[in-house]
């Protein structure tokens, strides 16, 4: 890493991507390091993820990137999925590029650090690009379309001038996802990377579910497993990773956000976590080493192959994401009584 001992004090701009928040909390570690370096840190998002990093990173300069979030057709069919967030995607790209480019001029910066958005980079300026998925999972009516897709992919990364890449060089994270094909500039393996610390707590707390993503999918997972406690004795609290939305439950504790202290401390307190399949998600329950019902999100191709991927895992129950299967799935691990 570009870590410096340099008596001229290096400045460097990290910009996640707005998807959830688990672009955003993934590279919490990095920006600790070069905090620890004593490099002036820029941070750059929009969304909920710029939300997320203004109250991690308190301290830190922030700056709003003027994209808009991207949400999910209410459609069922993940054709209609792909077609609804393809334009506005590419759109993104462009206010990225155009939002660094005016940074450029009116900022001296040194290196760039952009999680998975695309458009991040100048060529004037070292700039890396953070990926765990150089290869997209394609479903099967697709395939036709994925050499085109590749080569597309591998255009926008090959115009930063190194991808690091979340996962071991043995790919038993994010298996094929993390293969790179093609790629011609340099890479870097960082391994696991998470925020969170595993502690000895007590396990008072039987479910935990944590929502993030796009919507309007957060939300339907998040009635339907309100739907399934309200008849059950059993402890469930909600993280539901918005920062405006109030809700007060009978029998659930619901919280909107959780700091990565607290979040920490729930997660250690807890005997099962419900959660999507997402890829920062995954890396978080294999630090902590904790039990999870993983539920991929419809329309959602990778958290249906990272969910297959680590199916055999046996800390981990993979769910259809409908009310019948959550249901049966939670039913059997209380009743089996599994701790």
């Amino acid at each position: 890493m570009y870590l410096t001992d340099d008596d001229q004090q290096k400045t460097v701009v990290f910009a996640p991507l707005n998807w959830g928040l688990g672009h955003a909390s993934r590279i919490v570690p990095l920006i600790k390091q070069y905090q620890k370096g004593g490099w002036k840190i820029i941070l750059a998002s929009n969304g909920s993820a710029h939300q997320f990093l203004k109250i991690e990173f308190p301290e830190l300069e922030l700056i709003k990137i003027n994209s808009k979030p991207l949400i999910y057709s209410k459609y069922p069919f993940l054709l209609f999925h792909l077609f609804h967030l393809l334009f506005p995607f590419l759109r993104n790209i462009n206010k990225d590029q155009h939002f660094i480019n005016e940074l450029f001029n009116q900022r001296n910066i040194d290196l760039i650090i952009s999680d998975n958005r695309y458009g991040f980079f100048h060529p004037q300026i070292k700039s890396i690009i953070i990926s765990h998925q150089l290869q997209l999972a394609i479903p099967k009516f697709l395939k036709w379309s994925q050499s085109i897709i590749q080569k597309r992919i591998n255009s926008w990364i090959s115009q930063f001038d190194e991808c690091w890449i979340m996962d071991s060089e043995n790919h038993i994270l994010a298996g094929q996802l993390s293969k790179p094909k093609n790629l011609n500039i340099p890479i870097k393996y960082l391994g696991l990377q998470s925020r969170l610390i595993p502690e000895p707590l007590k396990q008072d707390i039987d479910f935990l579910l944590i929502l993030s993503g796009l919507e309007p999918q957060r939300s339907i997972l998040e009635n339907l497993i309100i739907k399934i406690f309200q008849n059950t004795n059993k402890k469930l609290i909600i993280v539901g990773g918005q920062f405006e939305k109030n809700i007060v439950l009978k029998k659930i504790e619901y919280l909107n956000f959780a700091s990565t202290q607290e979040l920490n401390q729930l997660l250690n307190r807890t005997k099962w976590v419900v959660a999507r399949s997402g890829y920062s998600t995954i890396m978080d329950l294999i630090k902590l080493n904790k039990n999870a019902i993983l539920i991929p999100t419809p329309g959602q191709p990778e958290q249906e192959y990272l969910a297959q991927l680590h199916s055999n895992n046996p800390n981990f129950r993979i769910t259809k994401d409908n009310f019948g299967s959550i249901q049966n799935c939670i039913s059997k691990i209380i009743s089996d009584n599994i701790n």
